[in-house]
């Protein structure tokens, strides 16, 4: 699924990333920050990158035009393992190429995610589009699952699956 994460900072988002690929899943991070900032920030030390920017250096994979970035996307999906791409700085995107181009980006990024098994992350800073675009944004994207609570166990019934955990880890049975 393709979720939108609204808050003023990237953090949460990249922490999902980051679990994500940890536990297995193949990353793809596009951002605007680059590769070493994004180790330092955010601790990014895995998955292929793409820095958007229009800056052209050795050993460093950039782009900003659409097609561009959409094109290594599609190839990321291709892979047959569970995928994981953040898309990071889409109000760059927007400003770039106007915010009806992105939204049509973000639609076919969105079909292909939805016929992969594959996680995409978009962090959004509200504040930095109208109200109608970011209804048009949530219209097309997922909110992020909430927790499930967990249920608040009486200390009685608490203390005995912990003696019933402490057996098991003996290598014992706990009898009724």
């Amino acid at each position: 699924s393709s979720y939108l994460i609204k808050e003023s900072s990237p953090k949460k988002a990249f922490a999902i990333f980051m679990d994500k690929t940890h536990k297995g899943f193949n990353g793809l991070c596009i951002s605007r920050l680059t590769q070493a900032e994004l180790a330092e920030k955010y601790g990014l030390d895995n998955g292929a990158f793409i820095w958007l920017s229009d800056t052209k250096e050795k050993n460093i994979v950039s782009a900003s035009d659409l097609a561009t970035i959409a094109k290594p996307i599609h190839e990321h999906l291709r892979k047959p393992q569970k995928n994981i791409i953040i898309l990071d700085r889409l109000d760059y995107l927007i400003t770039k190429h106007g915010f009806d181009n992105v939204l049509r980006f973000i639609t076919s990024i969105n079909d292909r995610i939805m016929t992969t098994n594959a996680i995409l992350l978009i962090p959004l800073d509200p504040s930095t589009l109208s109200a109608r675009d970011t209804s048009c944004i949530e219209k097309e994207l997922k909110d992020l699952p909430h927790p499930t609570p967990h249920a608040v166990l009486p200390e009685d019934l608490l203390n005995i699956l912990k003696f019933v955990a402490n057996r098991k880890a003996l290598g014992k049975t706990a009898t009724y």
